[in-house]
C-alpha cells in the first residue's frame, strides 16, 4: 500500500494534488473495505445484519437457517470469483487465501461417528 500510495504522490503535478489523489484513493479503500465487510458472511457485520433482520421478521430458527445458507453462497460465489482471477488473469492469489478462509467455516461439520458406521 505504501508504494501504491507513493506513486500516487509523485504522478501528480504539485502537492494539492498530490495531498488530493492520496485522499481520493484512501477513501476508495475504505469504501471497498465496507462494501466487502457487509457481504453476507457470518463472520462479517452484513451476515450479523442478515441476522438480526431475519430474526426480527421470523423465528430466530429461521434467521440461523437462512444466514448460514446465504453465508455459503457468498462464500462460494466469492471463492470462485477469486479462483477464476488466479487462473485466468493469474492475480487474486491473496484473494483466494482470504476467500478459502470465508468458505472453510461455513462447510458443514463432518460426523465421524456416522461415517464409521
Amino acid at each position: 500500500i505504501v508504494s501504491t500510495i507513493n506513486d500516487v504522490g509523485t504522478q501528480s503535478v504539485s502537492v494539492g494534488a498530490a495531498l488530493s489523489n492520496i485522499a481520493y484513493f484512501g477513501a476508495m479503500l475504505t469504501v471497498n473495505l465496507a462494501v466487502m465487510n457487509l457481504l453476507p458472511i457470518p463472520a462479517l457485520d452484513g451476515g450479523r445484519a442478515l441476522h438480526l433482520l431475519v430474526s426480527w421478521l421470523w423465528e430466530p430458527l429461521t434467521a440461523d437457517t437462512v444466514s448460514r445458507r446465504t453465508g455459503l453462497l457468498c462464500a462460494l460465489l466469492l471463492t470462485a470469483a477469486a479462483l477464476f482471477l488466479t487462473v485466468r488473469c493469474h492475480a487474486g492469489l491473496f484473494l483466494l487465501l482470504g476467500a478459502s478462509g470465508t468458505l472453510i467455516p461455513q462447510l458443514p461439520a463432518i460426523n465421524l461417528k456416522r461415517a464409521a458406521r
